[in-house]
């Protein structure tokens, strides 16, 4: 949602007219994310502008040039064109498009990372810019505008942790949206509180909102809409590791990025495809769409994107027992990650580097980057990263003989499971914990924790994991037989 060229303007000549008119089809090829036809009809009406030299049509023609980088995700050129619509706004005394130019060029500060470059001061300039546009746009009663603004300021205090805060905003503009019968603006709103109960982990409020986005967009036949919240759902079947699901989402998600051109979601769309195939164990498959993704970051100069890709490889290589290969990898990948002030990708490679540490017996190494990792996790409420890491730091104590940190570590572990959902992680860490039991010689608790997991992974249809746990569970319970007998002889 964006200007709307003027209605016909007395006096004015028909190449004027013209201007209007190909902006008018530009802007409905946009809302339909069809950014070919937008750009060529944009570029059109830009051209007569200049030649009539109608400032406001520049101005206009501008924007929606602008609004096309955005989408393509081309950040630098799309902060030069709304800077430069900005600029001929408010020369112009236009208030509103003033507004509307300030509101997307926040949301740009978003996407660009600005706010973990320098966090306070980035983050107050961009709070300011998108509260200066809300204002105005308040001041003209232009519920529209006021609701972008919203929706870009709910984004802005999620990316900053202050859930509550941009859970406000967001059902603010929500029912702005809803007032004003806007369709489009709606499921960017209900995308936008996918997106922020997401990363709360609240899968099921995020699913509801992501398939409400998906079905409004489908309805209004907004392509990109359509991609944005099916990537989303893809995320959300991912954390609840229902595989199949996410993998078509993902492959959805992709395709319809790749007709559009957007080579953003393509990047990400391939993202989340390489993390269901490592989470499913097929390296083989996860290693090319990783390396997709690096090098379709690296073209677009995504430096979060391109560390986020390293990163993934870190773990792949990992997976395959290539250790050198993966500490390099999240070594490089925590460099830029650092460089961009990225607190969650520093968080992923501590986690990385951490584990590699662990299974090459430098546990006191490994101990201090995990630790770190989940101090990072818990100030970002980020509970599913967290049983990750503490799972790890249980593995680290264990091998340490440090078994009651140990205990602790596999607990917290299975309760956020728990709480989550997260059946396959949960029967993993019950599977260590009763390793752990069966050390300390408490084979009654190694057998029922193996039973839990057993009674999950059967459950899931895993059925090497099932194997494993029959095994042990004939191993622990010929060990309490012979415990049995003994105590019987001393009886």
């Amino acid at each position: 949602t964006s200007i709307v060229p003027s209605a016909a303007r007395m006096g004015v000549s028909p190449q004027t007219h013209s201007a209007e008119l190909l902006l008018a089809i530009g802007r409905t090829h946009y809302e339909h994310g069809r950014l070919r036809e937008a750009t060529h009809h944009f570029t059109k009406s830009l051209e007569i502008a200049h030649q009539t030299k109608n400032d406001l049509g520049v101005a206009e023609a501008v924007y929606g040039l602008a609004d096309i980088a955005h989408g393509q995700i081309d950040s630098s050129k799309a902060e030069s064109l709304y800077t430069e619509a900005h600029a001929i706004f408010s020369r112009l005394g236009y208030q509103f498009g003033a507004a509307q130019a300030a509101e997307r060029l926040g949301s740009i500060f978003s996407t660009q990372g600005y706010y973990s470059k320098a966090e306070s001061m980035q983050h107050e300039a961009q709070d300011s810019l998108l509260t200066r546009a809300r204002d105005i746009f308040g001041r003209v009663d232009q519920r529209r505008g006021v609701a972008n603004a919203n929706v870009e300021l709910g984004r802005l205090h999620g990316s900053q942790g202050q859930y509550a805060k941009a859970e406000e905003l967001l059902v603010e503009a929500r029912e702005l949206y809803e007032q004003i019968g806007d369709q489009l603006g709606l499921a960017n709103a209900m995308c936008g509180l996918g997106e922020a109960y997401y990363v709360r982990a609240e899968y099921e409020k995020s699913e509801t909102f992501f398939t409400q986005a998906r079905d409004i967009s489908a309805l209004l036949k907004n392509q990109l809409g359509i991609a944005h919240s099916i990537l989303g759902l893809g995320n959300v079947y991912l954390k609840q590791e229902r595989h199949i699901k996410a993998e078509s989402c993902y492959i959805e998600a992709q395709s319809t990025y790749n007709r559009m051109g957007n080579r953003l979601g393509i990047a990400e769309s391939s993202s989340g495809l390489s993390k269901v195939y490592y989470r499913q164990g097929f390296c083989h498959k996860a290693e090319p769409a990783l390396i997709e993704c690096r090098d379709a970051y690296a073209q677009l100069g995504d430096q979060s994107g391109l560390a986020g890709a390293i990163c993934g490889l870190g773990h792949v290589y990992q997976r395959q027992d290539e250790y050198a290969k993966a500490e390099l990898s999240f070594t490089e990948a925590r460099a830029l990650f650092e460089k961009e002030g990225d607190r969650d990708g520093i968080a992923q490679c501590a986690f990385g580097l951490g584990s590699i540490y662990h299974w090459l017996d430098r546990d006191s190494e490994a101990e201090a980057l995990l630790s770190e990792a989940r101090d990072v996790y818990i100030q970002m409420g980020n509970q599913s990263s967290v049983a990750e890491v503490v799972a790890m730091l249980g593995k680290v104590y264990r091998s340490q003989n440090d078994y009651p940190k140990a205990e602790m570590s596999y607990v917290e572990a299975i309760e956020i499971c728990s709480r989550l959902g997260q059946k396959h992680f949960k029967a993993d860490v019950l599977y260590d914990l009763g390793l752990l039991r069966g050390r300390q010689e408490r084979f009654l608790d190694t057998e029922q924790c193996i039973e839990d997991a057993c009674a999950i992974y059967r459950e899931l249809g895993l059925d090497d994991e099932v194997l494993g746990c029959v095994q042990l569970l004939e191993q622990t319970r010929e060990i309490i037989g012979i415990v049995n007998q003994e105590d019987a002889l001393l009886d």
